[in-house]
């Protein structure tokens, strides 16, 4: 995610105000998903999650990033953080 917000500028010409922030996942969520994304909660949050599981089943370094940049930057994050910067 470090490289896709280092070059999100150039793809898209802006980068979100709010940033997308890496968390494990706790436990209970975990048993049920390998990641999700969760964004921020309102215009006033300080930025969206990328829940990841650290327990769960190992996946290639791959099929990670292609994840992490399809939920996060520069995908739903992205997607979800400039569309509330536009609509306020």
């Amino acid at each position: 995610m470090e490289r896709a917000t280092a070059v999100i500028e150039q793809w898209i010409g802006r980068n979100p105000v709010k940033p997308c922030v890496v968390t494990a996942m706790a436990a209970a969520a975990a048993a049920m998903a390998v990641t999700y994304y969760q964004p921020q909660a309102g215009p006033d949050a300080p930025h969206g999650t990328y829940w990841i599981n650290t327990t769960g089943p190992v996946v290639s370094r791959y099929e990670s990033e292609v994840v992490a940049f399809h939920e996060a930057v520069p995908g739903h994050h992205t997607q979800l953080a400039l569309a509330a910067v536009s609509s306020v």
